[in-house]
């Protein structure tokens, strides 16, 4: 799942966008 997010979004993106993560 990590790779996954890595490519989609940047690091930056990810903490920006939390409900990315939450996904």
């Amino acid at each position: 799942s990590a790779n996954c997010h890595k490519v989609g979004y940047a690091p930056k993106h990810k903490k920006k966008s939390t409900k990315v993560s939450s996904s």
